[in-house]
């Protein structure tokens, strides 16, 4: 499938999802999403994994970062904020959203 194809297949998957979509800033093929837990201090595999992307919106919150889920209907999706903290630690990014959960974000590829 052509690059642009498949960007067309993804805008229209997003405008699906959310009225407000604006554009793709960025986004990866395949990622896995693991939550920390504080109470045993381990990372916790989740039950979603697959393409990610990163988009603006023509309404308040304006910034989104969605994991579209292949492994079922659930898909997973934070607002991009001023008090969303990241941490780069390859292969993951660390989200730590405004409610204090903290989310690892495993990259298949680095690219």
């Amino acid at each position: 499938m052509a690059k642009s194809e498949s960007m067309s297949m993804n805008v229209s998957s997003l405008k699906l999802k959310d009225p407000y979509f604006k554009e793709i800033l960025d986004m990866a093929g395949h990622v896995v999403l693991y939550n920390y837990n504080p109470d045993i201090q381990n990372w916790e595999k989740t039950e979603v994994e697959g393409a990610f992307f990163v988009y603006s919106r023509t309404t308040e919150p304006q910034y989104y970062a969605l994991i579209m889920n292949r492994l079922n209907t659930t898909n997973h999706i934070e607002h991009i904020d001023e008090n969303v903290e990241l941490q780069r630690h390859e292969p993951f990014i660390l989200l730590k959203n405004s409610k204090g959960t903290i989310h690892g974000i495993w990259f298949y590829d680095r690219e």
